[in-house]
């Protein structure tokens, strides 16, 4: 059972903008102005860039998918195509979290209108910290550009769903403002 969580709305402008996913698609993650340092073993610091996925990044978004369902017993069809496919949408994205020229984390999200508000939902579908790099704070640091990005859409409230037994992502996003608000009921079609 997955619960779902919410942060509380605030009033929002019913005028929506979407974040477009390719617009930094080229920027160089080792020059973004955001970057945060940790501590390299033996000394000096490596950053991490939190910036959207565009062209390009396909295959490695692929990858960590297929990874993360291997990791909890499942399979995962996505493929390139279909990272393209979602990238194209103007209502979903996804940010990467580089680490010196290495992609370390994912979150997928994607925007829907909601009649109850009169204004966007934003959805975390899928957060994604490479096992070897989790509980350095990258996971929090992608919630927390996630829900910057839903806030300047214009959106009433940012939500996800997580397993029951998920205690890791449960604290990120508690610690970022979300409350179990609600239930999730979910039946899965086959494809």
């Amino acid at each position: 059972m997955r619960h779902y969580t919410s942060v509380p709305h605030e009033h929002v402008s019913r005028h929506t903008t979407y974040p477009d996913c390719r617009a930094k698609q080229h920027e160089d993650p080792r020059q973004h102005p955001d970057r945060r340092r940790r501590p390299r073993e033996g000394g000096g610091a490596l950053t991490v860039v939190v910036r959207h996925a565009g062209p390009g990044d396909e295959a490695v978004v692929a990858r960590l998918v297929r990874e993360m369902a291997e990791g909890e017993g499942e399979a995962s069809p996505v493929d390139e195509h279909y990272v393209r496919h979602f990238l194209a949408s103007p209502a979903s994205g996804a940010l990467l979290a580089w680490d010196d020229g290495e992609v370390v984390g994912l979150l997928s999200y994607c925007m829907t209108p909601g009649l109850f508000h009169a204004a966007d939902s934003g959805l975390i579908e899928l957060l994604i910290v490479t096992p070897a790099r989790r509980g350095e704070g990258i996971g929090r640091r992608l919630v927390e550009t996630a829900l910057r990005l839903f806030r300047e859409a214009g959106c009433a409230e940012a939500s996800v769903s997580t397993g029951e037994g998920n205690d890791p992502a449960q604290r990120v996003y508690r610690a970022a403002g979300l409350t179990e608000s609600s239930l999730l009921l979910e039946k899965h079609f086959s494809t």
